[in-house]
């Protein structure tokens, strides 16, 4: 199984898995197309489980609605590819389709909870930073690094 750029095991190809390293790169410096990475991960291997959940997530991110067309595309996809995911992977779903139901403290709970078990996961981390933003919760932003930092 291939590695992203911290180690972890994906179940994309190594060419979807390059995209994938991309574009996190690009969500971490706001930049970039980080969805059209992912589009394109998702494009060399369309059974790349992590990339459509990445990808609902970072539409919620951005602002867009639960029911928009692209986040349902995108959950409706995750969903087909979670069993061939990872148990990690499938956390990332279950964060994603929690904060799509309104829950968006729970969703960051998830994320912290793949940080106990990853936290080297940079998607993980991401999320549950900007979950904390959006959250207001200052306080969880500084200890949620600082969990993971080495």
């Amino acid at each position: 199984m291939p590695r992203d750029a911290q180690g972890l095991e994906l179940t994309g190809s190594p060419d979807s898995v390059e995209s994938y390293n991309r574009a996190i790169a690009d969500y971490y410096a706001l930049g970039g197309d980080p969805v059209g990475g992912l589009k394109a991960a998702l494009a060399r291997d369309n059974r790349f489980a992590l990339a459509p959940t990445a990808i609902a997530a970072l539409f919620l991110a951005g602002g867009f609605r639960p029911d928009h067309a692209e986040v349902a595309r995108a959950l409706k996809a995750a969903r087909a590819l979670a069993g061939r995911a990872t148990p990690r992977e499938r956390l990332h779903l279950e964060a994603v389709e929690t904060w799509a139901e309104g829950r968006l403290r729970d969703a960051t709970g998830i994320w912290e909870e793949i940080l106990v078990e990853h936290p080297t996961d940079a998607l993980a981390l991401r999320l549950a930073q900007d979950g904390y933003f959006f959250l207001g919760s200052s306080a969880a932003l500084r200890d949620s690094v600082a969990r993971v930092w080495p």
